[in-house]
């Protein structure tokens, strides 16, 4: 499947971050441990974990979604594989506090 524009794959009604919000998204993921991946025109934003990866959306306006994989080994047929959590930029501060408290209620 050919790489997908920045605002496609979203749904109807969603607003998209304009450039600036972009950069300081992509700012504010690299603080949290993110590494940008970029393979062509595509680009990701992935956290490796012991079992897990958790790659980052900063396209949706006011949030960053964050879709946490468990890797094969990990995954076991009564878990759920994949879920996801949120961080509202509403939150200012301490941000790695938060996203590292989330992580293991989701794990």
């Amino acid at each position: 499947m050919p790489g997908l524009l920045i605002d496609e794959d979203l749904y109807l009604s969603a607003e998209v971050r304009n450039s600036d919000e972009l950069a300081k998204a992509e700012e504010l993921v690299k603080q949290l441990g993110l590494e940008k991946v970029a393979e062509d025109r595509c680009v990701s934003y992935l956290f490796h974990g012991k079992g897990f990866d958790i790659y980052a959306d900063i396209r949706f306006k006011s949030k960053i979604l964050f879709y946490i994989y468990m890797l094969p080994k990990q995954a076991k047929a009564s878990n759920k594989s994949s879920t996801h959590f949120e961080l509202p930029d509403r939150f200012t501060r301490d941000i790695e506090g938060k996203w590292r408290a989330a992580l293991p209620s989701y794990l």
